[in-house]
């Protein structure tokens, strides 16, 4: 329904009542057993998501990944809504949170969607201070790489959480070495075959890159005792 009060030209009002929903409170919409067993489907555990996002292709669990490794992202909800568009059932692929704004995303081959569907959503969206894209596939898979080099460092974080470890002190002792430039790659802050005994350590590693606070090139290779880390404004937005 059109907000009471606000006002449009009769195209755009027409395009938004062709959009039918209950509530644009973000919550994962329920997967069919039967989806789950037919289709690629992925589970993931998140740090930005606070349940087990299920992920109904690969490119959206790239997609996922991807959010994770932003650091604009402030947290995100894969398949927020259901609506009602004309006589079609619609779910988007996630909701964002970000710095800046709120999207709505979905993701579709070659980033194409039918202007029957793709314009009333986006007028939807608009008059709820939402702005609707639609990112393609392909994009996400030119991006794998980075998204795949992610993933340990999620599940190692994900894994500290549900431990409810602390690290601040590491943190801060790790980022002093960091800083000063005592410690210049990931060897000097972690030993090989200690990992044991170094897990803290590597969580509070983790937990710095995660929330930018130092800088780590994972776009063309995982993580190693190799990589280079610096403190974040030396390397910029480069990942």
């Amino acid at each position: 329904m059109v907000p009471n009060g606000l006002q449009g030209t009769p195209e755009i009002l027409a395009d938004v009542t062709k959009v039918k929903g209950t509530s644009l409170i973000p919550n994962q919409q329920p997967t069919k057993v039967d989806i789950l067993k037919r289709a690629d489907c992925y589970q993931q555990y998140c740090l930005k998501f606070d349940d087990v996002a299920v992920l109904h292709s690969y490119p959206m669990y790239l997609h996922t990944l991807l959010l994770e490794s932003d650091p604009d992202v402030i947290s995100f909800v894969p398949r927020p809504y259901r609506l009602r568009v004309g006589r079609r059932d619609y779910v988007p692929a996630c909701y964002v949170a970000r710095t800046g704004g709120r999207d709505v995303i979905d993701i579709s081959p070659h980033g194409e969607m039918a202007e029957a569907l793709q314009r009333p959503l986006a007028a939807y969206f608009d008059w709820h201070d939402l702005t609707f894209s639609v990112v393609s596939e392909e994009s996400l898979l030119e991006q794998e790489t980075l998204a795949l080099n992610w993933l340990p460092l999620i599940q190692v974080l994900v894994a500290a959480r549900q431990l409810g470890l602390e690290t601040t002190e590491l943190e801060c002792r790790l980022l002093h070495e960091i800083v000063a430039g005592s410690a210049s790659e990931v060897g000097d802050l972690l030993q090989p075959g200690r990992r044991e005994e170094q897990f803290l350590e590597e969580v509070a590693l983790y937990r710095l890159i995660h929330q930018r606070r130092v800088a780590v090139d994972l776009s063309r290779a995982p993580l190693d005792f190799d990589t280079v880390v610096t403190p974040w404004h030396s390397l910029g937005a480069s990942d």
